[in-house]
């Protein structure tokens, strides 16, 4: 998934990591596995999250 690092519409990236991070909870992989998808490895999911906390939002000029 390609992501900016920075975005100006602050609701942006806080949507965008909402929506990747749930599939990565607790929650999300039990759904996939009820769904027939592997979930990711817990290390791999703390990695994509530590990766989605360095998004920015651009300061207002």
């Amino acid at each position: 998934m390609l992501l900016y690092e920075q975005y100006d519409n602050p609701a942006k990236p806080e949507a965008l990591k909402n929506v990747i991070r749930w599939p990565l909870s607790d929650e999300g992989k039990k759904y996939a596995e009820e769904l027939g998808y592997l979930p990711l490895p817990d290390d791999l999911s703390q990695r994509v999250i530590a990766s989605l906390d360095t998004i920015k939002v651009a300061e207002a000029q």
